[in-house]
Order: structure tokens, then C-alpha cells, then sequence
């Protein structure tokens, strides 16, 4: 079995990455298991973003019971120039997105004795960055799946919905997007709810969702964002000047030189066409991706750990799917 360690981020946190992961391993046949502490009857799989007291223990955990982790990878590394940048931004210099940065490279680095593969959830962060800094330990991706597209229910005529929504912090761009936004006649919403039901009635209070990149150079859509909005009905819009993989090329794009003109634009059209259509260009995505190596990763994990973590049978079986 494998376990899905959730400490130490709270649960609201992380949701979607669980939920992503799951729906992979339950896809694979992979019996599994979340949980708040590290199993010593099982594989662990951890989400980085460790402070330096937690990753002491866990280097503990694994020497005592000679194992080794899987740490699933969420913010953007890259070596650039003789430095080390975190989600773009050079490494000890100050980061208003993410503060802690130092600290939480530091106790990952401080692991690496300890992982025997990193995982992605999707495409993010970028698998090629990655090996330019984590040169021996393998890199693996767990694969998008379909989405079954949601009848869209249109609202009834005495229910006003809000135009636009937006959910996630505010940072100093984001800030700014959203009152250029409010110049057009819509209304909008931002908002950062960590609880589970009260971010998807949010969600749901919209007629399209909107994607803002923290930074304005910032390149990245968020997988996790666009496919909670994908399997929610709602359709999302992309506000970027930048297209770096397939996976942009799904979801509606506002650049931010013609911002107001083109979400205006938004109002006429019908959300329900915008969401069947970008579920369709996403499982059109989802079929040309190749085969996932996360199965064979996990048999590999099993075998050097001597971990009966799996029935005699698992691997037999999907070796013949």
C-alpha cells in the first residue's frame, strides 16, 4: 500500500495535488492510503515543503528502517546563471510569493540521501529543469486522466451570478489585474477560501473562473487550478502573455495588453460552449500524452525497499493492461 503523507500542510491546502495523485494511483490499481504521519508498514509519499525539524525526522525515519521516500515536487526549480531560482526568482533573495523558500530548499536538499524518485503531478514544474539540478534521482510524472464533461445548468433568471471569480492569495500583480478588471462592467470576485465547500459554492457563483500568474513574467498555468474548475463545470480563462507547453494551448488566453477589450468580449459568449469545448481540447491533451512510468517506478520502489506493499498479483496484472 502506498501512504500519502499529508503533515505538515494542512489538508485544505494540498487538496487538489491529493486528489490528483489519488485519481492516478486509483487508475493504476494502486491501493493507497492518506494519512497525516509516516507508516512504517508501507511506502511513503510526501509533498515537499519541509522546515528543517520535519526533515531531521524523516531522515531518521528512513535510516532506522532503511527506506527511502517519494517526494512529490509542487514549486518551480531551476538552475540558471550560477544560481538557483524558485518559481523565477533567485534563491536568498526576497520572495513575496513565496517567503520561506530558503528554508524549505534547504531541509528538501538536506533529504536527497533519503528519496528514491521525485514525483510530478502533470507537466509542472518543468521535468527538464528539474534533472539539470537533481542529476541521480529519478524523475517521474503521474499522468493526467480524462474529464467527463458536467452538464452545464444554466442559472435561473432570478439568480445573478458574478462574472468573473477569482480564488487563490493576492499578490502585488494580482492585485493589479483585478482592479484594471473591475473597469469593465462585470461583476467580480477574489477570494481565498480554504474551506473545501465554501471554495466551491465561490466557484460555482461564477460564470467563468480566471487564472492571474503571480508575477507578470510568470510563464505557468496551474494545472491544479484548471482542472478543479474542469471537473466543476465552470469554464476558466487563462490571463497570460505567455505559452510555454500543450497544456496552454487548452484553456481560453487574455494577454495582458488587451485585457478589458477581450474579457468583454467573455460576457457575450456562452460559458457552457467555452467549458464543453475546453474539456474537449483537454482529453484530446490527455490521449496524446505518453505512457505514464509511474507504474514501473512504483514495482522498482517495492522490489528495493522489500516492501509487500503491493498484492503478489498487482504487477502481473498491469504488465498485461
Amino acid at each position: 500500500m502506498i501512504n500519502i503523507v499529508t503533515f505538515p500542510h494542512a489538508i485544505a491546502q494540498i487538496q487538489n495535488q491529493i486528489d490528483f495523485l489519488t485519481d492516478s494511483l486509483r487508475d493504476s490499481g494502486v491501493i493507497y492510503q492518506v494519512s497525516n504521519s509516516i507508516s512504517t508498514q508501507h511506502l511513503n509519499i510526501l509533498e515537499e515543503g519541509f522546515y528543517p525539524f520535519f526533515a531531521s525526522e524523516i531522515a531518521v525515519f528512513c535510516k532506522n528502517h532503511k527506506t527511502k521516500i517519494a517526494v512529490i515536487l509542487t514549486e518551480h526549480l531551476e538552475h540558471k546563471k550560477n544560481s538557483m531560482l524558485v518559481n523565477e526568482r533567485k534563491l536568498g533573495v526576497r520572495n513575496t510569493y513565496l517567503r520561506d523558500a530558503l528554508i524549505r530548499c534547504e531541509s528538501l536538499f538536506s533529504l536527497l540521501p533519503h528519496i528514491r524518485f521525485f514525483l510530478v503531478l502533470g507537466h509542472l514544474p518543468l521535468k527538464e529543469k528539474l534533472k539539470k539540478i537533481f542529476k541521480t534521482i529519478p524523475i517521474v510524472e503521474a499522468p493526467y486522466l480524462p474529464v467527463k464533461a458536467l452538464s452545464v445548468i444554466q442559472a435561473e433568471a432570478d439568480i445573478q451570478k458574478i462574472d468573473f471569480c477569482y480564488q487563490g492569495s493576492l499578490t502585488p500583480h494580482r492585485k493589479r489585474v483585478l482592479k484594471t478588471i473591475k473597469n469593465i462592467p462585470a461583476s467580480v470576485s477574489a477570494s481565498f477560501d480554504n474551506d473545501a465547500h465554501q471554495r466551491l459554492l465561490t466557484l460555482k457563483s461564477a460564470r467563468f473562473a480566471l487564472q492571474i500568474p503571480q508575477y507578470k513574467e510568470w510563464r505557468y498555468i496551474s494545472p491544479m487550478r484548471a482542472l478543479y474548475c474542469l471537473q466543476n463545470g465552470i469554464p476558466m480563462i487563462n490571463i497570460s502573455d505567455h505559452v510555454t507547453h500543450d497544456f496552454d494551448l487548452i484553456f481560453p488566453r487574455v494577454g495582458t495588453k488587451k485585457l478589458t477589450e477581450e474579457l468583454e468580449e467573455y460576457l457575450t459568449l456562452s460559458p457552457e460552449k467555452c467549458y464543453l469545448d475546453t474539456v474537449d481540447r483537454y482529453n484530446a491533451f490527455v490521449e496524446r500524452q505518453a505512457k505514464s512510468k509511474l507504474p514501473a517506478m512504483l514495482k522498482l520502489w517495492n522490489d528495493l525497499d522489500r516492501s509487500n506493499s503491493f498484492p503478489s498479483n498487482y504487477f502481473k496484472q498491469n504488465q498485461q493492461q
